[in-house]
């Protein structure tokens, strides 16, 4: 189980680049190539984009019409899988105990 912290920001491999024609929307690094669907191309505008996990999350749950529930099982299943094949890492955010 993978547990990311909703502040974390994902940083891109620049080695890989997002490609699209007509319909179809890939991720490119090397002579490989991987097919996204929409909530996977969303999660990786929004890491582009440098948002945290939780702008991603809250932005998708409203621009898909997707519930809250929905939009953040697809974020985290799409960061994880992003970040196995090296597509992606974020920083780990430290607690900070307020006394």
């Amino acid at each position: 189980m993978m547990a990311i912290s909703r502040d974390a920001v994902p940083r891109t491999n620049f080695m890989v680049r997002r490609r699209r024609f007509d319909e179809a929307i890939w991720l490119v690094r090397y002579n490989d190539w991987y097919v996204l669907d929409d909530p996977s191309d969303y999660v990786w505008r929004g890491c582009e984009a440098s948002w945290t996990v939780e702008e991603i999350i809250k932005r998708m749950a409203v621009d898909q019409d997707m519930s809250l529930a929905d939009a953040m099982a697809a974020t985290v299943y799409a960061l994880g899988l992003f970040r196995e094949l090296g597509f992606l890492t974020w920083d780990d955010v430290e607690d900070t105990d307020v006394d």
